[in-house]
């Protein structure tokens, strides 16, 4: 008989723990997901059950929740809307956030008016530049992107994609960079506006992500550049719980500034 999980609740079943079988009849499915503890024990979404267990005795394999014989997102479709509903109000309590949920763990958030906010009311811009850094915001550039390419890098075939969408060695929690650390430090004399806007952002974006951690008790990972699909972008490069600034020197400034 399968033993419920702390998330009982939820209606989730641990199929294993602590290097046992609680149900054989569930423990050789598809693996939909691994969280990164496990991503450096090797595990990937191709393993089976039963192979993830044998190559990682200690794994907690929980099986997802069931409705009509399908998977139920209930559950997290409920959790997302916490998070948007934490992020809403950290980010927006400078002033309105226009935000748009693009799937059932992600979003974006137009944070320009909020970071405008923030910027009017600092007395100090150096305390912003100085509270972003201490977050450990890393800052995307031409050696950091090759840095990170070298990470990703697989072998080509017709599972290349997927193999990089499984996990690679580049995902860990990781200090930022001699060159993300200078940018940061520069004297404040040196900042554009633009520059200063998106140091604010990432000011108003870590604030967010610890919120989401003390209420919900999960993670989140972020980017934070001009446009959506730059800030998506950034937000893949540092994972779990690290977020990246795209800066203006390394692309085409767009209109609006956004972070997921």
């Amino acid at each position: 008989m399968a033993t419920r999980s702390p998330l009982m609740a939820t209606g989730c079943l641990y199929l294993t723990q602590g290097g046992k079988v609680l149900m054989s009849s569930g423990a050789n499915g598809s693996i939909i997901a691994v969280s990164y503890e496990a991503r450096k024990r090797g595990v990937t979404r191709f393993f089976r059950g039963r192979e993830a267990i044998a190559h990682c005795p200690e794994m907690v394999l929980v099986q997802v929740p069931t409705a009509h014989g399908k998977s139920d997102m209930g559950m997290y479709r409920s959790f997302g809307a916490r998070t948007l509903k934490i992020i809403r109000e950290v980010c927006g309590q400078s002033a309105p956030v226009l935000v748009e949920k693009a799937s059932v763990d992600e979003m974006y958030v137009d944070v320009s008016a909020a970071a405008a906010a923030l910027l009017t009311r600092s007395a100090l811009r150096r305390a912003l530049f100085d509270e972003a850094l201490a977050a450990g915001t890393h800052v995307a550039g031409a050696a950091e992107a090759a840095d990170e390419a070298s990470r990703g890098a697989q072998p080509g075939g017709v599972l290349a994609r997927n193999s990089f969408r499984a996990g690679h060695a580049g995902q860990i929690e990781r200090a930022v960079d001699v060159a993300s650390a200078a940018w940061w430090e520069r004297d404040a004399s040196e900042w554009d506006p633009e520059e200063e806007a998106l140091a604010a952002a990432a000011v108003i974006v870590d604030r967010a992500r610890r919120a989401v951690t003390a209420h919900l008790g999960f993670t989140c990972s972020a980017g934070i550049s001009s446009n959506k699909l730059l800030a998506k972008l950034c937000g893949g490069l540092h994972k779990p719980n690290q977020q990246t600034v795209l800066p203006p020197q390394v692309f085409a400034p767009e209109c609006c500034l956004s972070a997921v």
